[in-house]
This record gives C-alpha cells, sequence and structure tokens, in this order.
C-alpha cells in the first residue's frame, strides 16, 4: 500500500477545488472511483446519489461546478483510518460536510462516501470538529430523534436493548467516582451516519468491533440511535490514547473495515469533555 500524507492530501484536495481546477482534482482519483453522495442525487438524478468511473465523475461536476460558481470549502478537520481519511469541512453555504476517502495501493481515491450535515446544523459551532459543545450538539439532536447526526472515524459498537441489573450498578459506581479519576481517563463522541441501504452492514460491523473494546480498556457509556438507524452516537471511555489507539490497531478490527466501507457509512471520532 502506497503511504498517503493524509493532511498533505487534504490541503492539496482542498486548493484544487478552491481554484476550481477539476482536473487537479481529479488527478486524486483512480479510474474506477465510485462517490456516493446526496448532491450526486440531486444533480444527477438518475444516478441515485452514485457516480461511477473517473469520466462520469468528471460529467458530474462539471455540471455541478457550472451550477455553483461561488464553490468554496474551508477545511476544519482530518481524521486518518486505515487506507484512507475523512475530511470535515465547510461548504460555500456554510455547511458542514464529511467526505470519507479510501485508497488503492497506488494511492488513488477508489471510493468517495459525502454527507451533510442536517438542515439547520450548519451555524451550529463554529470551532473545530472536534469541540465538545459540537459533540454535545450532535448527541442532543440524536436523543430528539434527529435524522441525522451534526458531524461525521472510527467507532465502537454492539447491540444492547436493555441493561442488566450489573451494568446499572456498574454506572451507580462510576457516577459517584470522584471527578478527578473521570478526568484522568479520555472520552470519546462516536458519530456515525448509516445510508438506508447499509444498515445491516453497518450493524455487522458493530457486532464484530464493540466485543474488543474491552480487551483494550474501552468501556462502551452511552450508545444512541435514530429510529431508522441511520444516525448513531456512542460515547466511549478509554483509559489514555495508547489504549485508542491499541483498540484501533487491532487486525480484528481491521479485518472487519469491508463491512464498514459496504455500509457506505461516516464515522467522526471527536475527543469530548463533559461539561
Amino acid at each position: 500500500m502506497t503511504a498517503v500524507d493524509v493532511h498533505a492530501f487534504a490541503n492539496e484536495w482542498v486548493e484544487a477545488w478552491n481554484a476550481h481546477d477539476l482536473e487537479r482534482v481529479l488527478s486524486h482519483y483512480a479510474d474506477d472511483v465510485e462517490l456516493v453522495s446526496p448532491t450526486a442525487a440531486r444533480v444527477v438524478p438518475e444516478s441515485g446519489g452514485v457516480i461511477r468511473g473517473k469520466a462520469a465523475l468528471r460529467a458530474y461536476w462539471t455540471k455541478a461546478l457550472g451550477q455553483v460558481p461561488t464553490l468554496h470549502f474551508t477545511l476544519e478537520d482530518v481524521f486518518a483510518s486505515i487506507s484512507g481519511a475523512t475530511l470535515l469541512y465547510r461548504n460555500h453555504r456554510g455547511q458542514r460536510v464529511t467526505e470519507t476517502f479510501q485508497w488503492n495501493a497506488a494511492g488513488l481515491v477508489v471510493r468517495t462516501l459525502v454527507g451533510h450535515a442536517a438542515a439547520g446544523a450548519a451555524a451550529a459551532g463554529a470551532g473545530p470538529a472536534a469541540g465538545a459543545g459540537t459533540a454535545a450538539a450532535a448527541a442532543a439532536a440524536a436523543a430528539a430523534g434527529a435524522a441525522a447526526a451534526a458531524g461525521a472515524a472510527a467507532a465502537a459498537e454492539t447491540e444492547t436493548e436493555t441493561e442488566t441489573e450489573t451494568q446499572s450498578q456498574s454506572q451507580s459506581q462510576s457516577q459517584s467516582q470522584p471527578q478527578s479519576q473521570s478526568q484522568s481517563e479520555d472520552l470519546y463522541c462516536m458519530i456515525a451516519r448509516v445510508p438506508a441501504a447499509g444498515v445491516e452492514a453497518f450493524a455487522r460491523y458493530e457486532a464484530g468491533v464493540l466485543p474488543l473494546l474491552g480487551e483494550h480498556g474501552g468501556v462502551l457509556e452511552r450508545r444512541l440511535r435514530t429510529a431508522d438507524s441511520t444516525a448513531e452516537i456512542h460515547v466511549v471511555r478509554f483509559p489514555d490514547s495508547a489504549a485508542l489507539d491499541r483498540y484501533r490497531a487491532d487486525p480484528r478490527r481491521g479485518a472487519l473495515q469491508p463491512e464498514l466501507a459496504a455500509s457506505g457509512a461516516v464515522v467522526e471520532l471527536l475527543a469530548v469533555t463533559s461539561v
């Protein structure tokens, strides 16, 4: 696998778009690239939101750019993953967008998934994506039954419809511990947006990776999901960042990446703090 400098890629990709230089943008993509985007569904209705092949991608972007001559992106954050990355940026309307890329052995993009913040979420939080305010807003949106979370990297996951008495006791003990002990650990918020067609694949991915959490000291403290399962939020605690890194590097988790890719989910992992 050709190593890709994700930050260099992100900056170059955004600069190319801001220059409205499509050939420069397309130079990062493989001939057999596949793009999944809600904008594609609007601009090219017959595509169903899926554009396949570099030639079709060029035609789509040429048409889209012609409709939005003021297009401009502002990069906010970059999340690295296995053989890919997710960019968080704002478009010319101030709307937050996530774009997840997967590279082939030559370091060219073979699949990209685009997700837009829900309507009305563009103005939520002017700071970086990793801010606690953004995560809190996303959690509140999901708890209220929002169809999508307000953000978009790697996650933790299993299904628990009801909590056992032991889990309830464990939560009570955790809540009664001194605040200084909680602050000695790292807290993360995972936000996943899943296309309706990918819900089953995402569930299989979660069923495989969630049991790995405990082996690396991780604890799934809260799991929230919309009624249609197209948005999910997890609050996860690790002893430290090294434990998170070990979890993310677990080869068993890596083996499940095809399921995650097949789901089309856009995943964002935020470091947060209790407020």
